[in-house]
């Protein structure tokens, strides 16, 4: 398979997982604008950190590994005081619901596993 359909299968697949979690949330809570912008703040937030990550890798690979070992894992710190920010913010003001900012935060990762699920069934491994 080529880069640029499974950049459009994952981009379908990020689309269908928030759909989900603000349906979900829509019929199973009392909030529901808090819970449908916890979910879009939790999936911006994946966005930007997940283009942090592959920015990280792209300079990582260009580095010898001894600078890339401690440069990685200062993006990785980084990204996950980054995350700990946003869930306090999520904890702190009621604007946005913590469950489904968590659950914006690992959209992108759930997205990821449910794509490698289904084309694993697909090709059948």
């Amino acid at each position: 398979m080529n880069d640029k359909f499974l950049l459009n299968s994952l981009r379908y697949f990020i689309i269908f997982v928030i759909s989900s979690i603000i349906l979900i949330g829509i019929f199973f809570t009392d909030n529901k604008i808090s819970w449908v912008l916890g979910a879009i703040f939790g999936l911006a937030n994946a966005i930007l950190l997940f283009f942090d990550l592959k920015r990280t890798i792209e300079l990582a690979v260009e580095m010898d590994a001894k600078k890339a070992e401690s440069y990685a894992f200062s993006k990785y710190m980084f990204r996950f005081l980054v995350t700990g920010i946003i869930i306090y913010i999520s904890i702190r003001f009621k604007y946005f619901h913590v469950v489904s900012t968590v659950l914006g935060l690992t959209s992108i990762k759930m997205a990821i596993l449910l794509k490698g699920i289904i084309f694993r069934e697909k090709e059948g491994r």
